[in-house]
């Protein structure tokens, strides 16, 4: 506020000599300015808040803690963000996630339920490789392609990811 106040010092000369309309019109412009800048920041970090934005792509509006997770249609696949064929995948670990033999072995598996026995049963961690400098996935990133193309519904998304 001081800054636009200063730059009617030349024309008026000093503080006490500009017009005291102009110094409330100006404060007032200048809060309402403020309030509408933090009222979008407000809204942009509710955006961001990764529950606002599971619901966001979900469907679901929270009435009570157990069905805040819940999507408006259970059976409604999950919407895809992004490239439908690659994911948003980097390719190289796509393309090592196909050839691996594990993924190759998930195949087999057809029903959520297995995919989900294998994860639990084989995953250890949940970084994209095996082990640091290996170009082998990890088998979580293998159940989580698998997961992809599979193309969830929205009760079987929630599950993963809780």
């Amino acid at each position: 506020m001081s800054c636009i106040l200063r730059s009617f010092l030349p024309i008026a000369g000093s503080y006490n000599s500009i017009p005291r309309q102009i110094v409330i019109r100006t404060c007032k412009k200048i809060k309402l300015q403020l309030d509408e800048i933090e009222e979008k920041r407000r809204g942009e970090l509710e955006k961001l808040n990764p529950e606002n934005r599971l619901r966001e792509i979900l469907g679901a509006e929270p009435t009570s803690h157990q069905e805040q997770h819940k999507p408006k249609n259970p059976n409604a696949p999950m919407p895809i963000w992004g490239d439908g064929s690659t994911f948003n995948m980097n390719e190289i670990l796509r393309n090592n996630i196909k050839s691996s033999q594990f993924f190759s072995d998930l195949q087999n598996y057809r029903s959520f339920h297995e995919v989900i026995e294998q994860l639990a049963a084989k995953a250890t961690h949940a970084e994209p490789w095996a082990t640091s400098g290996s170009t082998i996935p990890s088998p979580l990133f293998c159940c989580l392609y698998k997961f992809m193309l599979m193309r969830l519904s929205g009760n079987n998304g929630v599950l993963v990811i809780t």
